[in-house]
């Protein structure tokens, strides 16, 4: 994933990422990783669903070359999402990757409520 930071979605603006895989598709084991962004609540990221995804599928014509991963604005919150892949060999992958995603009217860590809300 790269840029590895935090992100802002705004009800009028989008965010974006990188995503590549680190080894090739195992045949056997299917033609296609579909990625897939799962919410992880803690105790501090505890909104749901604050973000909405494109959909990401590597196969083998596109597996080793980089994807942009395009966010758009769900609704009001700081989430934590975990990237979790499926199928060609990555859905026995044990280490979890996660990101911070703020879903508001400004900054990163500021205004994750809408205005009306406060």
């Amino acid at each position: 994933m790269d840029p590895l930071r935090g992100f802002v979605v705004t009800p009028d603006g989008q965010d974006n990422f990188t995503l590549k895989l680190m080894t090739p598709l195992v045949h056997s084991l299917g033609d296609q990783v579909t990625i897939e962004f799962k919410v992880r609540p803690d105790s501090y990221f505890n909104a749901t669903r604050c973000a909405q995804f494109s959909k990401v599928v590597f196969n083998g014509e596109n597996c080793l070359k980089p994807q942009q991963v395009n966010m758009s604005f769900g609704d009001y919150g700081c989430c934590t999402y975990e990237i979790t892949a499926n199928g060609g060999g990555y859905d026995w992958q044990y280490s979890a990757q996660t990101f911070a995603v703020y879903a508001c009217n400004g900054q990163v860590g500021k205004d994750c409520t809408p205005t009306w809300n406060r």
